[in-house]
C-alpha cells in the first residue's frame, strides 16, 4: 500500500511548475529520512478534462507512482483519502503535513519520520542542499528530436536570455486572474532594457502560452526567437529555457524553475515583484534573494 509508513507521499497536484516544486520537496526529505518517494496522482484522475497532466514521467525520475483505478467513483477516492488519513491520527499511516496559505513551513525541515505532504512547497529552502541531485532529476529521459537539439545548441553557444509570458488559464480564468494576475507590458520592457545594458550582445528567446499577444505587444529591439514550435511539449520548452544563460520570467512557477535550474555561474534573473494579484498572499519566500525584483 502506497500510504506505508515506509514512505514519503507526495499528493501530486498543478502544472509542471507545481510538481517540480512538490517532487523536490518530498524527495529531499526521503533522502534525508533514507526512505522511498511515492508520487500519488489521484489529482490528475479528476483534472483530466482541462488537459492537465503529470508531466515529471518524462525526465529522469525513477520512483514509484501510484494512482488509483479511475473507474473508482470520486466520492469513493475521496473517503479513501479521509480514512487514510484519519488513520494518521491514530498511527495507523503516516502523519499529514498539510500546507498553510504557501508560507515555509519549518516542519519540512524538523520532522524526522516518513510523511505525506498534501501542498504545492514552493520555497528553496526545502530543497537547495540537494540541489545537484534535483539538477540531475530533471534531465528528459529521451533525446531531443534534430530541431530542438539544433537551438538548444544555439542557446548554449551565445549569451541568450530566457523571456517567458504566462498568460493562459491566468486571463481566461477568473479565478487564476484574481490570484495571479499577469506581468504587465512595462515589466518586459523594463527588464529587457536593464538586461540589455548589462550583458553583451543578448539573444532572446520568447517562452509564451500566447504568442499572438506577445508579438503584438512585446516589442524587443534585439536578436530574439519566438520558441512557438514545441505545443503541447512543455518538457521540451522547459530544458531549452533553463539552458539559458539569463532570465526575465513571469509570475510563473514553470519559469521559476528554469531560472533556478541554469547552472550559468553568471546569470541574471528579473522577476515581477507583484507575484500574485491577490494581496493575501506573499512571494517573500518564494522569489530567492538574488533574484532582481521589478
Amino acid at each position: 500500500m502506497h500510504f506505508s509508513r515506509k514512505n514519503v507521499v507526495v499528493l501530486l497536484k498543478g502544472g509542471l511548475g507545481n510538481q517540480l516544486f512538490q517532487y523536490a520537496a518530498g524527495k529531499s526529505l526521503a533522502i534525508r529520512l533514507g526512505v522511498h518517494l511515492i508520487l500519488d496522482l489521484n489529482w490528475y484522475i479528476d483534472n483530466e478534462k482541462d488537459h492537465t497532466k503529470c508531466i515529471l514521467k518524462k525526465f529522469n525520475i525513477n520512483d514509484q507512482y501510484f494512482k488509483p483505478p479511475s473507474f473508482f467513483p470520486r466520492k469513493f477516492r475521496s473517503a479513501l483519502y479521509k480514512l487514510v488519513e484519519k488513520s494518521s491520527t491514530l498511527g495507523l499511516a503516516n502523519p499529514v503535513i498539510r500546507e498553510v496559505r504557501q508560507n515555509f513551513d519549518q516542519r519540512l525541515l524538523d520532522v524526522d519520520y516518513p510523511v505525506i505532504l498534501d501542498g504545492y512547497w514552493q520555497n528553496e529552502l526545502y530543497f537547495h542542499q540537494y540541489r545537484k541531485q534535483i539538477i540531475e532529476y530533471f534531465q528528459l529521459k529521451e533525446k531531443m528530436d534534430f530541431q530542438n537539439k539544433k537551438l538548444l545548441n544555439q542557446i548554449k553557444a551565445v549569451n541568450s536570455v530566457c523571456i517567458h509570458i504566462r498568460r493562459g488559464d491566468y486571463v481566461t480564468d477568473l479565478a487564476a486572474a484574481n490570484i495571479h494576475g499577469t506581468c504587465s507590458i512595462e515589466y518586459y520592457s523594463n527588464a529587457i532594457e536593464l538586461l540589455s545594458s548589462s550583458i553583451e550582445a543578448p539573444h532572446f528567446y520568447i517562452f509564451s502560452d500566447d504568442y499572438e499577444w506577445v508579438k503584438s505587444n512585446i516589442t524587443i529591439n534585439y536578436k530574439s526567437i519566438f520558441v512557438d514550435h514545441n505545443l503541447m511539449k512543455p518538457e521540451i520548452d522547459f530544458i531549452l529555457m533553463k539552458s539559458c544563460k539569463h532570465f526575465i520570467i513571469a509570475n510563473s512557477t514553470f519559469s521559476w524553475w528554469a531560472a533556478w535550474l541554469s547552472e550559468y555561474n553568471n546569470k541574471e534573473v528579473y522577476a515581477p515583484i507583484n507575484w500574485f494579484a491577490s494581496e493575501e498572499l506573499t512571494s517573500k519566500d518564494l522569489v530567492p534573494k538574488n533574484w532582481i525584483r521589478l
